[in-house]
């Protein structure tokens, strides 16, 4: 209660958002006349103190809770100084409102279940958490080990704020451990790859397709351009490089191989609805192959939209083309 009191005054007094636990695995038993409860000229209650104030009966409780928390708390505080004075100023300053107000903060558990039950709770409520963050139930130990170790690491604080242990902190190591297990599970180790490709093709998407079709829409090549523009915005605030290197390679080797068929048949002249009828093909084909990728790999994205974004990607880059010089050099 001491505790409670001094890290409530002038702390978190104004705050209404605090909420402070009493849990013992012990029963509420009728007090008997002793102590500071000796010395008071008033007949006790006949239901047990600790009762009436869970029941939020402070009227009846006050008159014996605030002489007795007085008390314990002056005598307390005797034993780490001589100097009382400030302390007894506090507990004067203190109306019976303001005792209402502090006693509504705290939640009383009595009668509760011992350490092993308690401990056996934690780990199935953090195994439920683990379903709803979609983390590997292996993970529970060492999430159970970490929130305890999160919790007495603050023991020793002296700023009470600092010693709280929020819910956003516990929110985020369940989605590290979610993280985690993504990257060292699902990651599509294809995505090594990526880097060994060796390419040279210096034009960008609209060379390259004007290169085999001169009379292609310059407002369509535009939104192309703007397509590709889009979808590097998208892939470069993507958070795991190596995801989306692995998107871009299983794309491209699909890509590559439709490509030198087409460019066998039609000599490296196409015409436009060729070209939008290829790109077309291509987005059907390697959106295919990623969705079938996704059942083993998390892979960087899952929409057609991004596979179609990240073709243009290719061919803007030195990786596609639509004649033979950049498919050699692919």
């Amino acid at each position: 209660m001491r505790i409670f009191f001094d890290n409530w005054l002038g702390t978190v007094e104004a705050s209404e958002s605090i909420q402070f636990v009493f849990y013992t695995n012990t029963s509420i038993m009728k007090e008997k006349r002793v102590g500071v409860l000796q010395t008071l000229k008033l007949e006790l209650p006949e239901e047990p103190i600790l009762q009436l104030l869970i029941e939020k009966r402070y009227n009846e409780a006050l008159p014996f809770v605030r002489p007795v928390i007085e008390g314990y708390y002056i005598e307390q505080h005797k034993k780490h100084t001589s100097e009382i004075a400030p302390y007894q100023q506090l507990l004067d300053n203190m109306d019976d409102k303001k005792w209402i107000n502090f006693l509504q903060l705290i939640e009383w558990n009595f009668g509760e279940a011992d350490e092993q039950i308690v401990r056996a709770n934690v780990i199935d409520r953090v195994k439920d958490l683990c379903f709803i963050y979609d983390v590997d139930t292996k993970y529970v130990s060492t999430i159970v080990a970490e929130l305890i170790d999160m919790v007495e690491s603050r023991t020793f604080e002296k700023d009470f704020l600092k010693r709280i242990v929020h819910v956003g902190e516990v929110k985020s190591l369940f989605l590290e451990k979610s993280m985690e297990a993504k990257v060292k599970h699902f990651l599509d180790p294809i995505h090594t790859k990526w880097d060994e490709i060796q390419c040279a093709d210096i034009r960008n998407l609209q060379d390259k397709i004007t290169c085999v079709c001169p009379e292609f829409d310059r407002d369509e090549l535009d939104y192309l351009t703007d397509e590709y523009a889009d979808g590097a915005f998208e892939q470069k605030h993507h958070n795991d490089v190596r995801a989306v290197k692995a998107f871009n390679y299983r794309i491209y080797n699909v890509c590559r191989r439709i490509i030198k068929r087409k460019i066998k048949d039609h000599q490296a002249i196409f015409t436009e609805d060729e070209i939008t009828d290829l790109i077309d093909e291509l987005v059907t084909e390697a959106g295919g192959l990623i969705k079938d990728k996704a059942q083993t790999y998390d892979v960087a994205f899952k929409d057609t939209d991004m596979v179609k974004k990240t073709i243009l990607i290719l061919f803007e880059e030195c990786y596609l083309a639509f004649d033979e010089k950049g498919v050699l050099n692919g």
